[in-house]
C-alpha cells in the first residue's frame, strides 16, 4: 500500500502550532574585540606585532616629514641632520605580555592618532596627499563626508 500522507488540513511536521509564537531570530554573531579578527577572536601576538611594526613605520615616516620640513624636529630622536633624521630608523619594541583587547585598542588609538598627524603634515605640506582619505582643502586634510543616517 502507498504511504500515506498527513491530512491536508494538518500543519507540515515542523512547522509550529498555529497559536505558538514565532521562532526567534538566530542569536546576533559575537562582538568584536576590536583585534582585527574574526569576530570573537582572542587577539594574539601576531596581532601586536603587526600593529607594532605599523606604529613603528609611521613614526619613522613622521619623523622623515619633520626633518625634511623642518617642524616639530625637537620630537625626533636624535634630532635632525640634512634634513633627515639623525638616528636609524626605530623598530618595534619587543612584546612580552599577554595580549588583550586593551592592548589591541591602545594601539589602534596611537595608529589613528599617527595617521591623522601624517595627514595633516601631508595637506601642509603638499605632499603624499594622494593618501589623505578625503583630500586637502587649503593646507589641511578634508573631513568625512557626514554619515548617511540609513546606515
Amino acid at each position: 500500500p502507498p504511504p500515506s500522507a498527513p491530512p491536508p488540513s494538518a500543519p507540515p511536521p515542523s512547522a509550529p502550532p498555529p497559536s505558538a509564537p514565532p521562532p526567534s531570530a538566530p542569536p546576533p554573531p559575537p562582538s568584536d574585540t576590536g583585534d582585527g579578527d574574526e569576530a570573537g577572536a582572542a587577539p594574539t601576538i601576531e596581532n601586536i606585532r603587526t600593529r607594532d611594526q605599523l606604529i613603528a613605520d609611521q613614526e619613522n615616516l613622521l619623523n622623515a616629514y619633520r626633518c625634511m620640513f623642518d617642524i616639530d624636529t625637537e620630537v625626533v630622536p636624535g634630532g635632525c641632520a640634512n634634513g633627515q633624521p639623525a638616528q636609524a630608523p626605530a623598530q618595534p619594541l619587543q612584546f612580552d605580555g599577554t595580549p588583550t583587547p586593551q592592548e589591541i585598542r591602545t594601539r589602534d588609538q596611537l595608529i589613528a592618532d599617527q595617521e591623522n598627524l601624517l595627514n595633516a603634515y601631508r595637506c601642509m605640506f603638499d605632499i603624499d596627499t594622494q593618501l589623505v582619505p578625503h583630500g586637502c582643502t587649503n593646507g589641511q586634510p578634508n573631513p568625512p563626508p557626514p554619515q548617511d543616517p540609513q546606515t
